[in-house]
């Protein structure tokens, strides 16, 4: 697997930049797979679904997981993190950066949490979003709270997703049109990966590889997980960068977009280093 050219797209951020009117625009790379080449790139990133399922299903998954609990928001509708210690927030760095030490972020039914630093990827750079992966240090544990542990294996190729968030909300035929605050959780399956992203498609009802709670995180999502199940436990795989809008004609949260988290195990070694740092 390689990486090669450069091509343009348009890079979402989170409700917060979009109420404040910013427009980016990133380049990132394009990823060529060694059996079958194919070009993709990544844009940023509730949870979109399919159109033919009930919204309320989402919604029950979503409360059947004891996955939220381990989420952390800026706001009632935009992700910060996900706690993978209880004093340890992993981060997508395009996120992070918005964090400043001394700030609060949310957790739980709105319980604030002091952050002590930010920790970017040290490869992080703004134009172009590689290594779009942080850490964030709260001054203070939380105590009681869920942590999700790393999904550290490299067979992540093929495997079943489940993706948990509350930002923007919408279908595959409208995409985001609006934001209630309900978390909500989908399914997705890993189509695609390199040495630094895990990429899968928005497949429609009738597709081939559609899941039966088929989704994708959308505006306001960016930072948020990406956990693959095994032996009944959940894990932390990806961390949620961005969005191919090439096949929809530029159009976020459509069918056939593809979606693109950072690879959580190509990290493991930087994260473990991180936090044994402080």
């Amino acid at each position: 697997m390689k990486e090669d050219s450069m091509p343009e797209l348009r890079k979402r951020g989170s409700n917060r930049n979009r109420q404040q009117a910013m427009v980016r625009v990133a380049v990132l790379p394009l990823i060529i797979f060694v059996t079958s080449v194919l070009a993709t790139i990544p844009s940023a990133t509730p949870i979109i679904i399919r159109h033919d399922v009930s919204d309320e299903d989402y919604v029950a998954l979503a409360d059947s997981l004891d996955l939220s609990a381990a989420v952390v928001r800026f706001t009632r509708t935009d992700m910060a993190g996900t706690l993978i210690a209880q004093d340890w927030i992993l981060s997508a760095a395009h996120v992070a950066q918005e964090v400043s030490p001394g700030g609060s972020l949310l957790w739980g039914s709105g319980d604030s949490l002091r952050v002590e630093r930010v920790v970017l990827h040290p490869l992080w750079l703004e134009e172009g979003f590689p290594h779009d992966i942080a850490l964030i240090k709260l001054t203070t544990p939380v105590e009681g709270a869920v942590t999700i542990p790393l999904y550290l294996d490299s067979d992540e190729e093929g495997r079943l997703v489940t993706l948990i968030g509350n930002g923007d909300l919408g279908d595959g035929t409208t995409g985001p049109t609006g934001n209630d605050g309900r978390f909500r959780a989908a399914t997705n399956r890993i189509d695609n990966l390199s040495d630094s992203w895990l990429a899968w498609r928005f497949d429609g009802p009738n597709d081939p590889g559609t899941t039966p709670m088929e989704g994708i995180s959308g505006p306001g999502d960016s930072a948020g997980p990406a956990f693959i199940q095994r032996d009944g436990r959940y894990f932390v795989a990806g961390v949620s960068s961005g969005q191919d809008t090439q096949a929809t004609g530029g159009r976020e949260g459509r069918y056939g977009v593809t979606e693109y988290y950072t690879r959580v195990s190509a990290y493991s070694d930087w994260i473990a280093s991180v936090v044994a740092s402080f």
